[in-house]
């Protein structure tokens, strides 16, 4: 009896850890996702606004395709520690 309570704790923590394993590799991909399409966001909005400048466009225009860019690495940069710090706090709060 006591061993059949410690294979059956044993196969469910390799089924815990397994899913902690396809959780952990989807996060991995999904911000290697996000940094890609945020560099084809900023590489795209910086060629528009050097176009803009060489074609004489609005200097609004060329403002806002160079200031989306900007902020987003702004944002980037400054926000994503303080969003990691919460999440590891929310998830040792489900943890418990």
């Amino acid at each position: 009896m006591a061993e059949d309570e410690v294979s059956h704790r044993r196969r469910m923590e390799l089924e815990v850890l397994d899913i902690e394993k396809k959780r952990m590799e989807l996060t991995f991909n999904s911000h290697a996702q996000g940094r890609i399409l945020g560099f084809i966001i900023a590489g795209t909005c910086t060629i528009a606004a050097t176009y803009g400048l060489v074609a004489g466009a609005n200097p609004w225009l060329v403002a806002a395709f160079i200031s989306l860019p900007v902020a987003s690495i702004i944002k980037a940069v400054v926000g994503e520690p303080r969003d990691r710090k919460d999440q590891e706090k929310k998830d040792m709060g489900e943890a418990k």
